[in-house]
C-alpha cells in the first residue's frame, strides 16, 4: 500500500512540475537550461509541509524561519537574465540586461 502511495504522490509532483513548466512557457521563458533546471528543483521539498501541495503554483511559498521561496516565474526570469548577462560578459559582447 505505502509503494502505491508513494507512486501516486510522484506521478502528482511530475503532474505539477509539467503544469509549471507549460505555465512558464506560455510566460515567454523558452531557454532549455532555464526549464531544465525549473524542472529539476523539487520545490516541494523546500516549502513547509502544509504548502507542499502547493509547492508547484506560481505563488511565493513560505520556507520557515521568516524566508520564502520565490514563485516559480520570478526564479525562472532570473535565472534566464543570469544566464544572458554571463553569456554576454563572457563572450565580451555589449551587456544588455533584461527583465522580459
Amino acid at each position: 500500500m505505502f509503494d502505491k502511495h508513494l507512486q501516486t504522490l510522484l506521478h502528482t509532483q511530475q503532474r505539477q512540475r509539467a503544469r509549471m513548466i507549460e505555465r512558464l512557457k506560455s510566460q515567454g521563458i523558452s531557454d532549455s537550461r532555464v526549464l531544465e533546471a525549473m524542472n529539476k528543483v523539487p520545490r516541494h521539498i523546500f516549502v513547509q509541509e502544509a504548502f507542499a501541495s502547493r509547492a508547484y503554483e506560481d505563488t511565493a511559498l513560505p520556507l520557515g524561519m521568516r524566508q520564502t521561496i520565490s514563485q516559480p516565474s520570478s526564479r525562472a526570469s532570473i535565472s534566464r537574465s543570469s544566464i544572458f548577462i554571463r553569456l554576454s560578459s563572457s563572450s565580451r559582447t555589449e551587456l544588455h540586461f533584461s527583465m522580459v
